[in-house]
């Protein structure tokens, strides 16, 4: 299924008679009771196989805990939190970033996104270490045999001016990997969708 058709499935989902949410519960405490607080617009923003970028309009959806009253966002699971593009579009640029030796930011978005946006990406991505070491706990433990975590995550030293950079890049590299990897499995052995996203506000 292509992006274009999975944001099209959710728009359809959003404006049914009885719409569900993405979340199986609250992300403050956990409570699977709650209902719709209200929707809003939101251009999702990807890069199709030729490389151009396309936006399309769709909706987001918040809802209230019916315990807690905690209100929050429920992103589908091709969306990010506070990120204009698609998820597979940021990884798939951010993958081609690392596995192409002559890469630059430039080069990667051609056009598609703002070079900086790539940048930015990669540093999130470095900030979910943690999370990535939780996917690689469940890749080891679903699969003994698996050698991920005697992989090394080369990034050639040229696409950073500093160490600091260089250090944040590879641990980029290494999260998006884990995550991807992660994501892979729990689709082909669990579930057609990947994981979700909600975020209170």
């Amino acid at each position: 299924m292509t992006i274009a058709e999975q944001i099209k499935e959710h728009e359809q989902r959003v404006t049914s008679a009885i719409s569900k949410p993405y979340a199986t519960c609250c992300p403050a405490c956990e409570c699977t009771q709650f209902h719709r607080h209200e929707i809003r617009k939101r251009v999702f923003y990807a890069k199709s196989e030729n490389g151009e970028s396309f936006a399309m309009q769709s909706w987001l959806v918040r809802w209230r805990c019916s315990n807690c009253g905690t209100r929050f966002t429920d992103y589908p699971p091709f969306a990010l939190p506070h990120k204009r593009f698609v998820k597979p579009s940021v990884f798939r640029m951010a993958t081609d970033f690392f596995r192409e030796d002559r890469s630059t930011y430039r080069r990667t978005t051609r056009r598609a996104a703002a070079h900086s946006s790539l940048w930015r990406w990669l540093t999130w991505l470095a900030s979910l270490c943690e999370q990535g070491r939780r996917c690689l706990r469940f890749l080891m433990h679903s699969d003994p045999g698996n050698t991920l975590h005697r992989n090394v995550y080369f990034v050639a030293p040229w696409k950073s001016r500093s160490t600091g950079r260089g250090s944040k890049l590879q641990a980029a590299f290494q999260t998006l990997t884990h995550i991807a990897m992660f994501e892979r499995v729990v689709a082909e052995k669990y579930s057609p969708s990947l994981e979700h996203h909600s975020v209170k506000e």
